[in-house]
């Protein structure tokens, strides 16, 4: 997609690693002017680096007024910053464990929409109406829902309608400004790493790989490519969408445990797919915590709980 978003102004929140350094790569590649803002600095990236929280408004107001400043004008928001904030179901989760989730990953998103709209509303050369793309990260969690985590599966949920309604509002203005949401599920990131050390990344990812029908788990490119298009006129017609990007059931690390022991791929787990979602439907069970970053039931495997479909792991010593 060269030169699709040419031109343009973008800021990237958590665009120091991870899905956010891989959209912003991306985007800088296509030809857009990328800010990156992060609440901690990481490797050396295409754009400039802000160091921006964006729980704070008066961080907002002043990344806005600087890319304003210094850039000219804002096309394009991609709202990726947000945690996971630990297990935790309705009956044990803290006040203070919900409202720092929230604050991160709904609130956050809340105030990226609201700077976004304010900016793209500013014309210029080249620019002469309210115009621009506002991309939100939320989860598969915010589509399927669970028992579990609680404060994470709400806040994903909150940014999923959060989306439409700002959709909604910018249509009703007239404004030609977009909004989508995107709802990844396991994606090969530093995520993954509690997996790798337990049963040995390449041995670990060669069974993921396959068990995939599309021949792979997720790059952060993918999701970044996702992300490109969402933010380019290449998605004109799309707004208050949200676009599921989500792999089909891997199998639990106790498959792959045992099934590097005797030198077999694990059988292929039953799936129940729900149309137009892409992923099977979990079974819940109430001795087992829920994975705080996917919503999906965790297994056991061995001391550990650990997640079949993102590898994050719980109760490890």
């Amino acid at each position: 997609m060269a030169g699709a978003v040419a031109g343009k102004a973008a800021i990237v929140t958590g665009g120091a690693s991870g899905i956010g350094a891989a959209a912003a790569r991306l985007l800088a590649d296509a030809g857009a002017t990328v800010v990156v803002a992060d609440i901690q600095e990481g490797k050396p990236g295409p754009g400039r680096f802000v160091q921006h929280d964006v729980a704070s408004e008066a961080a907002w107001k002043a990344l806005l007024a600087d890319v304003l400043a210094r850039e000219g004008r804002l096309d394009i928001m991609v709202n990726n910053a947000g945690i996971g904030g630990g297990p935790g179901n309705i009956e044990n989760t803290t006040v203070e464990a919900w409202q720092k989730v929230q604050a991160i990953n709904s609130e956050g998103v809340f105030l990226g929409c609201k700077y976004a709209i304010e900016g793209m509303k500013e014309t210029g050369p080249g620019k002469t109406e309210p115009r621009g793309s506002i991309v939100n990260v939320s989860s598969i969690a915010g589509i399927i829902g669970s028992a579990g985590p609680t404060a994470y599966t709400a806040s994903k949920g909150a940014v999923r309608l959060l989306s439409k309604s700002v959709a909604l509002y910018c249509a009703e203005k007239k404004y030609a400004i977009r909004c989508n949401s995107v709802h990844p599920g396991g994606v090969d990131t530093a995520i993954f790493n509690p997996l790798w050390q337990m049963v040995g990344r390449e041995q670990g990812k060669a069974l993921i790989d396959a068990r995939h029908p599309i021949g792979h788990m997720a790059e952060p490119s993918e999701l970044g490519h996702v992300i490109l298009f969402l933010a380019s006129d290449r998605s004109s017609f799309m707004t208050g969408t949200e676009v599921v990007a989500d792999p089909p059931s891997v199998p639990s690390v106790s498959e792959l445990v045992a099934s590097m022991e005797s030198g077999l791929a694990p059988a292929a787990p039953k799936n129940d797919h729900t149309p137009g979602v892409g992923m099977a439907r979990p079974v819940y069970k109430s001795d087992a915590p829920m994975c705080m970053q996917c919503g999906v039931q965790m297994q056991r495997a061995g001391a550990c709980h650990a997640c079949p479909s993102c590898g994050t792991t719980s109760g490890c010593s």
